[in-house]
């Protein structure tokens, strides 16, 4: 099995950047953490997305201008994969103003097929 790279984001810069070259793929995996354990309201407190080749770490608690990855959720040219999407979605939505197109819920597509 081949190790593949993870690279951590936490300035405007790198996410600029991370989110040109994302711009580019046809699809992503994405995860979210968030604090909902010890907290009052949750947030979101970690972005993983991965592509083909990388796996990405975005810290939101750096403080970052998170509006490129925004742009990168709502295009409908890049699919977005995720398992148990609904809380993903809720808290990215509710904590950053994302919007999704062409999201692909792999506990979802689990059901349809009777597991």
């Amino acid at each position: 099995m081949a190790v593949i790279p993870f690279t951590y984001i936490d300035t405007d810069d790198q996410l600029r950047a991370f989110a040109d070259a994302l711009a580019r793929v046809p699809r992503i995996a994405l995860d979210t953490e968030s604090n909902s354990l010890h907290a009052y309201r949750e947030r979101v407190c970690l972005i993983q997305i991965s592509t083909d080749s990388a796996d990405f770490i975005v810290d939101p608690l750096a403080g970052i201008d998170l509006s490129p990855l925004s742009a990168i959720m709502a295009n409908p040219q890049i699919e977005k994969v995720a398992h148990a999407a609904e809380n993903d979605v809720t808290a990215l939505k509710r904590d950053f103003g994302f919007s999704f197109a062409t999201l692909f819920d792999t506990l979802s597509a689990a059901r349809i097929c009777g597991f």
